[in-house]
């Protein structure tokens, strides 16, 4: 699915983001306004269809296939040139999170940078392969994706960026809910 703000002349490339489903709820109606509010296009993508079923197919790629891999691919093809774009962005949560750490380091020609929230990539069957920007967003109280997972994943990324020994900078955030216990790195 396309979305393009109505004030988003064509005459201008203009990024688009993949926001790749995680099988849950779906951040749309979120990412349709910051569309608006920043002027990309939008493309949201399921694996709805795809032979693993209920998932992405984003193991090794050289064991799993490239099915899901090829479809981004095409996706990021076909918005290219219907909808005159020029970078594409991937992000995710969850089993999206993990389809946009997979591709970033199946296909890193192809994006400008990933997002991958409360997830891990498999260290041994995605193996980043060039420099590729990486957002990685991870809660220390996950039950379900232990934070140290999802942090050697963004490990993998800042060895291969040449970021492993750069010092980190903390900030605190405020927080509405846990004030003084959100931080940024």
């Amino acid at each position: 699915w396309i979305y393009r703000p109505d004030n988003l002349p064509k005459t201008t490339p203009v990024p688009m983001i993949l926001c790749m489903s995680s099988g849950g709820d779906d951040p749309m109606t979120f990412f349709h306004r910051m569309a608006d509010q920043a002027g990309f296009v939008l493309v949201s993508c399921s694996f709805s269809g795809n032979s693993a079923g209920g998932s992405w197919n984003n193991g090794d790629p050289t064991i799993d296939g490239f099915e899901d891999m090829d479809y981004a691919t095409a996706v990021i093809g076909r918005v290219t040139q219907s909808d005159n774009c020029n970078d594409a962005f991937m992000c995710g949560l969850s089993k999206g999170g993990h389809m946009a750490y997979a591709y970033a380091c199946a296909r890193p020609d192809k994006l400008k940078a990933a997002c991958s929230v409360d997830e891990f990539m498999g260290l041994a069957s995605n193996i980043p392969t060039a420099p590729v920007p990486i957002l990685a967003i991870h809660g220390t109280a996950d039950t379900a994706v232990p934070y140290t997972m999802g942090k050697d994943s963004a490990d993998a990324w800042r060895t291969l960026d040449g970021l492993l020994n750069a010092t980190a900078i903390t900030t605190y955030e405020a927080s509405p809910l846990l004030p003084g216990k959100v931080t940024q790195a």
